[in-house]
């Protein structure tokens, strides 16, 4: 299938970013000093951030004990051909939230404000994995009702699957499309985007 591309429509969450800033319910707790700047890196992030997310679903071929062979490309590992094991499909998924946060961040280091670039880097992160949690939701309920269901989500890098497939899963998920770009290092542009590859099983 053609790849869907789609608006994600969420925002920083001050929970999430306060755990990723190291905050433990009951045992540490952030200060009103730092409350004030993660109030204000929010609102800041919010202005420099667009979710984006991409998808296509692609037939599995082929499977082996190391090796899953889809219409347009490989996937080797055996951890992924284990989780893929009873797949019919895989969806192929990809979410940024765009490059200005991450020049934002670095005007700030360049500055000295090493705490405000802390934050708003942890506004970020935690706003990239909301989109990715969001599209993941999304489809669930999409193929659920078509009656799959779905594997755990699985990333380049994770176990042994390669980042050397990050180029063609960014291609064919519609990556490209949303303003994403791999490396020669296998690393994704912008920074704050991630990708993935969900099962459908019958």
């Amino acid at each position: 299938m053609k790849p869907i591309v789609l608006k994600v429509p969420v925002e920083p969450n001050p929970v999430e970013i306060k755990k990723y800033l190291g905050e433990k319910k009951g045992v540490t707790q952030i200060g009103p000093n730092i409350e004030e700047i993660i109030e204000r890196m929010i609102k800041i992030g919010k202005d420099l951030t667009s979710p984006m997310g991409a998808y296509s679903v692609m037939k599995i071929l082929e499977r082996y004990e190391d090796m899953i062979r889809l219409e347009k490309f490989v996937l080797p590992g055996k951890r992924i051909s284990h989780v893929l094991k009873n797949s019919l499909y895989v969806v192929l998924l990809a979410t940024t939230i765009g490059n200005k946060l991450e020049k934002k961040v670095e005007d700030l280091e360049k500055e000295k404000r090493f705490t405000e670039a802390l934050i708003l880097d942890a506004v970020g992160s935690t706003t990239s994995d909301q989109a990715m949690d969001f599209l993941h939701a999304n489809i669930r309920g999409e193929f659920q009702r078509k009656g799959f269901s779905l594997t755990m989500r699985f990333s380049p890098g994770y176990g042994d699957l390669p980042l050397n497939i990050q180029p063609d899963l960014i291609h064919f998920s519609g990556g490209e499309q949303i303003g994403i770009e791999v490396t020669s290092s296998y690393m994704m542009i912008p920074r704050k985007s991630v990708s993935a590859i969900i099962g459908l099983d019958k």
